[in-house]
């Protein structure tokens, strides 16, 4: 069954790279809203888990530390683009 967008099966296909800097405790001390790491501890965080994963960590909230220069078959990146939506305009949750 989809999501709410209509995507299937976000969770649990690779983890996900990010552009983040990995601080293991630094969201017990950020911001709530929006926090940003300008701590650069030489490791990239990675979230969520692969197919290779115990299901615990199938779920986005898991985050690893992971060396920029490492691959493996079960890490990927997400492509997304931040858009301006007009204020006149709603948007649904589904996909025309």
């Amino acid at each position: 069954q989809p999501n709410a967008w209509g995507f299937y099966d976000m969770n649990g296909n690779v983890s996900e790279w990010t552009d983040e800097w990995y601080t293991k405790d630094f969201y017990d001390k950020s911001p709530l809203k929006n926090p940003e790491n300008p701590f650069v501890s030489g490791l990239k965080t990675t979230r969520g888990g692969s197919m290779l994963d115990n299901p615990f960590y199938l779920r986005c909230a898991i985050r690893h530390g992971s060396n920029p220069s490492w691959t493996t078959i079960n890490t990927g990146f997400r492509c997304a683009k931040s858009i301006k939506i007009p204020a006149n305009k709603v948007i649904l949750n589904s996909i025309d």
